[in-house]
């Protein structure tokens, strides 16, 4: 497994469910892939971009949504003991969610999947009220950046 994570980026939210996350989505590379999986987080202006590739069978565009419902496996062969529950990436999706941001499938130039996990980077208000780049700014005190 290769990594790329720059030497800082602050991520505001959740630590157990964004592990869990990162956990899910590098499990289901590492059940999938032939022999290669690549892990990049990076920032731009607005949002944090964790990107987890493979070099497996990959994903068919008609596909890929429902691997985001819960208990969905595309592969019916698996057994459940070697393919787990088909929770993972339901996870994933709700944890993005809860975050403010997406998870998208595409094909990776490994030949696998490449799953790209978008969270906006929160600003925080003077009250505490935390909001994303580009909402209406709440009255008071201009928003500082806290990650």
């Amino acid at each position: 497994m290769r990594t790329s994570v720059p030497d800082s980026l602050a991520c505001t939210g959740d630590e157990a469910g964004l592990r869990r996350l990162v956990d899910n989505l590098v499990r289901n590379a590492i059940r999938h892939a032939r022999s290669r999986v690549e892990l990049r987080l990076h920032a731009t202006r607005e949002a944090a971009v964790l990107e987890v590739d493979d070099d497996g069978p990959g994903i068919a565009p008609g596909d890929r949504r429902a691997v985001f419902e819960p208990f969905v496996r595309l592969d019916h062969a698996r057994a459940r003991k070697d393919g787990g529950s088909g929770l993972g990436l339901a996870i994933v999706q709700a944890v993005a969610t809860q975050h403010g941001g997406e998870v998208t499938i595409i094909d990776s130039p490994l030949g696998g999947a490449r799953f790209r996990v978008i969270l906006p980077r929160l600003r925080v208000s003077f009250r505490g009220r935390c909001r994303s780049p580009g909402h209406p700014r709440p009255p008071g005190p201009v928003p500082s950046p806290c990650a």
